[in-house]
């Protein structure tokens, strides 16, 4: 994350550690002490080490999860020269060193729209929408939104993501400022949430 931030983009940015950028506008949305607990980390050996614990080698030396070798497919509608084709090319080269393969692929702007609605990849790269604050966000992630793999997303909880607290979290910051004290509560439960799954 940190080769990243530094090495890719011309001017140099701070790896995220909350689900939207890093600017002082959103300063008002963190929480230092969930940021803390749950500190995004680049640790390869505790990769490798939950990698073993859940996706052991085979007698051949490969990866395997449920029985079946692992080969992870990276989407990015970056031409080969972009940015977010060269940060795909950095997830590809890590994950090959803890023994997972993955192939990248560039594909044009509705190949690629197409694969991303569906849920047709294991790694997507590619620019995130900004959101003014965390409930526009979270309200994409809601239960009530998802489509299994195959589906076309129409735009909606590309993630998948299904969990019944965090869906009734969202919908109650639905119907409040997100701005008022009675917010800020909900919002840190919703960004634990985040966190933990």
């Amino acid at each position: 994350r940190e080769k990243i931030g530094k090495s890719i983009w011309p001017v140099p940015v701070p790896p995220a550690q909350y689900p939207w950028a890093d600017y002082p506008t959103n300063d008002k949305w963190k929480n230092d002490e969930l940021a803390n607990k749950y500190k995004f980390e680049f640790n390869p050996d505790k990769a490798t080490q939950l990698l073993d614990e859940i996706a052991p080698k085979n007698a051949a030396g490969k990866r395997t999860y449920k029985g079946k070798e692992i080969n992870l497919e990276i989407i990015t509608p970056s031409p080969v020269d972009g940015g977010e084709y060269a940060i795909a090319n950095v997830l590809k080269t890590e994950l090959a060193k803890v023994g997972v393969p993955a192939t990248l692929r560039s594909l044009a702007g509705n190949v690629h729209d197409e694969k991303f609605q569906r849920g047709e990849f294991d790694i997507d790269s590619s620019w995130a929408g900004i959101a003014i604050d965390p409930e526009q966000l979270y309200t994409d992630w809601t239960s009530d939104k998802y489509q299994p793999i195959g589906k076309n997303a129409a735009g909606k909880n590309k993630l998948r993501y299904r969990n019944p607290k965090f869906d009734a979290i969202s919908k109650q910051l639905a119907g409040i400022d997100p701005n008022s004290d009675e917010a800020k509560p909900l919002l840190d439960q919703a960004l634990e949430i985040y966190f933990q799954d």
